[in-house]
């Protein structure tokens, strides 16, 4: 049913991560503050992973082992926790007193005890451990290699009991419906319930769906999924949960959705442009005219519509009237890996390319176009994720930027310690790109990248560097 991994890695390069959510990319900007970003106080070795700690702190699974981190008063601490050989970690979810973690190697228990942090390894035949999920009323449901177990809290621990459904290789795991998780596996789609204190599987289909992306709930309706096969719905109709493609004979498959302003979507499809709307429980889609463009890679909600990144080029879509109008912006081959999109408190939406550096597309402008940000020349961008009152937080091949709109342009201020070493590319989990970056309590955000661990702390750098000119 999935592809391979590989092939799935691939896939997500080619449509970027979900950097965004459907319904809008805008965030509040009140008075600026200022963020240094340094190095963290301990050699890890390359971030692979980043997960929230249940009090301060955040796990961080890296090239060297597992640690802890913890931020105060602009300082960063790192503890190494476990056994140095504890395995590449993919996932973890919060635990009373601590967290579980997924690794390649089985499951572990990482437990606050006296003060320190012990970790131990559950003994149970998973395999690698790829999601974990709360199953409501029940534990937490461990998705593995091996199918499908649940975790539940014990005297000596955590007390874990194989799902007697025979799923394949777990790859994801959905909250659906109020207390039920959705689960694609390699043999299939399954919901599993909690019911009277006894935990069930059932089966949803076999729907060719790829790697999930992202998921968002029609009220109503069901769960939409975006996919690498195209998007998907999955509905209960009674006891049963089916999964199909999203559309119907008219629209064809899906290629890429987007929420409009007015709450119905957009969607490109193999027939041509379409909009959704919800009526009665049911989706209604509606033809509408479009440009010919032979594959969507991202659509983006921006204030008046969105943005289309296209094979056939870059193209604001504008709703006025009830109608749709697209506006050409900018060829296909000005970028290259468009991978991080991310709109501005005045509207201009900052396009992080993975190879050729940092754009600009400025949606509510009378010709719209697709610039370069800045007058620098950043090198590729790895990173673009908001800083609230600041402006925008970029990591490129030339170090760190706060990204700001001022009068129509787009400033790049320098915002690396003077001693800040090369971080390389911020690492990117295949299907889960938001755990690059992980916030802390005190406004602290560490960053996992190739080279270490590295963290924006509030206040100024003491002396700023611009590594491109070495001011």
């Amino acid at each position: 049913m999935f592809l391979r991994l590989h092939a799935a890695i691939h896939a997500l390069l080619v449509a970027g991560p979900v950097v965004a959510s459907m319904t809008g990319l805008a965030h509040a900007q009140n008075t600026p503050r200022a963020f240094c970003v340094t190095a963290a106080s301990l050699d890890t070795g390359s971030v692979r992973y980043l997960g929230a700690w249940p009090d301060d702190g955040a796990l961080v699974g890296a090239e060297r082992g597992l640690f802890l981190a913890r931020a105060r008063d602009g300082r960063v601490s790192v503890t190494q926790i476990g056994d140095r050989e504890a395995g590449l970690v993919l996932t973890s979810h919060r635990f009373p007193g601590g967290a579980l973690i997924g690794t390649m190697r089985g499951l572990l228990l990482a437990r606050t005890t006296a003060g320190a942090v012990n970790v131990a390894t559950i003994e149970a035949d998973t395999g690698e451990v790829l999601t974990l999920q709360t199953l409501p009323g029940a534990g937490v449901l461990v998705g593995t290699e091996k199918g499908a177990f649940l975790a539940r809290g014990a005297v000596d621990g955590v007390a874990i009991t194989p799902l007697e459904t025979d799923t394949g290789r777990v790859f994801e795991m959905f909250p659906f419906a109020t207390a039920d998780v959705l689960i694609g596996a390699a043999k299939g789609w399954f919901v599993a319930r909690n019911r009277d204190g006894k935990t069930t599987l059932v089966a949803a289909g076999e729907a060719d769906t790829g790697y999930a992306r992202s998921t968002k709930t029609l009220p109503g309706i069901g769960l939409l999924i975006e996919a690498q096969a195209g998007w998907f719905l999955a509905r209960e109709r009674g006891s049963a949960v089916t999964i199909a493609p999203l559309g119907d004979a008219t629209t064809g498959q899906v290629a890429a959705a987007v929420d409009l302003p007015d709450g119905r979507m957009l969607l490109h499809t193999q027939n041509g442009w379409f909009f959704a709307n919800s009526e009665g429980g049911h989706l209604v889609f509606t033809r509408t005219a479009g440009p010919d463009v032979e594959r969507v890679y991202r659509m983006i909600a921006v204030r008046d519509g969105a943005l289309v990144y296209s094979k056939n080029g870059w193209f604001v879509a504008r709703l006025k009237d009830n109608e749709i109008t697209f506006i050409p912006t900018g060829p296909f081959e000005q970028t290259q890996f468009a991978q991080y999109l991310h709109e501005l408190p005045g509207g201009a939406v900052l396009i992080g390319d993975a190879f050729k550096g940092l754009f600009v597309i400025r949606p509510s402008a009378e010709s719209p176009m697709l610039a370069r940000a800045g007058e620098r020349n950043t090198g590729y961008v790895s990173l673009i994720r908001d800083m609230p009152g600041s402006g925008a937080l970029v990591g490129t091949q030339q170090g760190f930027f706060l990204a700001s709109d001022e009068n129509g342009r787009i400033n790049l201020t320098p915002v690396g310690a003077v001693d800040l070493p090369d971080t390389g590319r911020v690492l990117m989990q295949p299907r889960h790109p938001g755990f690059a970056s992980q916030d802390l309590p005190d406004g602290t955000v560490l960053i996992g990248a190739e080279r270490g661990l590295f963290a924006a702390v509030p206040g100024p750098c003491t002396v700023a560097k611009d590594i491109r000119n070495n001011k």
